[in-house]
């Protein structure tokens, strides 16, 4: 558990304050170097013809920019690197398709939340509505090869959200959870569910685990100008041997409605091909 926590924690501060770093980490981190010295060269205005950003050197050139268009120019492509990865297709194990919809309630409220065309995801929760574009993760993180967008976050300058319920940015993950039997997956249910995160999760008979948590938790607190409020929300579907359970021990199926439109065809999914350690990174 103290692993998950720390993995919540790092990816949940690091991008508040440090979102460029953040961005070449997890968008080009074969070019961890080179995104660095392309934005240290538009911080001074000085180039050279080895400062490029991979994917993004249309974007860098060897010309001096005015301070203006240098911030701009690098919120931009802080935007534009999480626009691209977000369109990037791949072998991602998602939960949800275009026009499900999961609704559910636990000790932290009420929420629902709707998948869009793609990797958007709508939450709708306090009688309002906020959008995110999902990003499918390369390699499985702590067990997971599905979805996530940790919220970049700059006051003032990057907010992806309008304030809401106190809420300015977000948390979010969706993914398959794949186990060898039901008791290794109630214990990491169990274990996802505790401190220091607690977003309680609820799940089903069918193996649909869901939780959400806002932070701070008093709407007074997440108003305060300090610190952003955040809505955190995990959406995970268990597979055992590569089909849903049938019955899990401690499930709640009352408190979890399901949409599945037509198109919905994951009752049974292939297994990886080796075990996975859903509890280590």
């Amino acid at each position: 558990m103290a692993a998950l926590g720390t993995r919540f924690t790092l990816e949940y501060r690091f991008f508040i304050f440090r979102p460029i770093f953040f961005n070449s980490r997890l968008f080009v981190a074969a070019s961890y170097n080179e995104f660095m010295q392309a934005s240290r060269t538009l911080s001074t205005g000085a180039c050279d013809s080895t400062a490029v950003c991979s994917g993004c050197d249309t974007f860098v050139r060897p010309k001096r920019y005015d301070d203006m268009k240098r911030k701009f120019l690098l919120l931009f492509l802080a935007f534009v690197s999480v626009t691209l990865r977000a369109g990037t297709t791949n072998q991602c194990e998602s939960v949800m398709v275009e026009g499900m919809t999961i609704s559910f309630t636990n000790s932290h409220g009420s929420i629902m939340v709707s998948a869009g065309k793609g990797f958007e995801r709508r939450y709708t929760w306090a009688e309002d509505t906020r959008t995110v574009m999902m990003i499918p993760r390369k390699t499985r993180w702590y067990g997971s090869l599905g979805m996530y967008n940790p919220g970049a976050y700059i006051e003032g300058k990057l907010e992806p959200w309008k304030g809401h319920d106190g809420i300015k940015r977000f948390v979010v993950e969706e993914g398959q959870r794949h186990f060898t039997n039901t008791t290794d997956a109630i214990r990491w249910i169990r274990q996802g569910s505790g401190a220091p995160d607690n977003l309680d999760y609820i799940y089903n008979d069918t193996g649909l685990v869901v939780g959400m948590d806002k932070q701070p938790r008093s709407l007074e607190e997440r108003k305060r100008p300090d610190f952003p409020g955040t809505l955190e929300v995990d959406v995970w579907q268990i597979y055992i041997g590569g089909k849903k359970p049938v019955k899990l021990e401690g499930s709640r199926n009352a408190s979890i409605t399901i949409y599945y439109p037509p198109t919905y065809d994951m009752e049974i999914v292939k297994p990886p091909s080796k075990p996975i350690d859903n509890f280590n990174q």
